[in-house]
């Protein structure tokens, strides 16, 4: 009787989905006891367009690049927001009121 690994063929050189393996950013920030904020980077093809997803748990917010720095700064952006910390990667927001 032949082992599992003398039964696989070329195909099945590993066990396990190998179909689509995809190139995903995942960061989370606490903003308090109860409140986490999941945030995504994911490359939509290899080759972009790149999408960051941010969920909060009063919504979710979802917009693509063009270039994964873009999508970055982006973060960056929103990460600098939600904390109060000014942010080394994306200037200043100028607000008008």
């Amino acid at each position: 009787m032949q082992g599992p690994a003398a039964r696989r063929t070329t195909v099945q050189a590993h066990a396990g989905t190998g179909l689509a393996p995809q190139k995903i950013m995942v960061s989370f920030l606490n903003l308090g006891p109860y409140v986490n904020v999941r945030i995504e980077l994911t490359a939509v093809t290899p080759s972009g367009p790149y999408r960051l997803e941010v969920d909060h748990p009063s919504k979710t917010l979802v917009e693509y690049f063009e270039t994964p720095l873009a999508a970055l700064v982006r973060h960056a952006e929103i990460e600098s927001a939600f904390s109060g910390q000014p942010s080394t990667l994306a200037p200043p927001a100028a607000a008008t009121v």
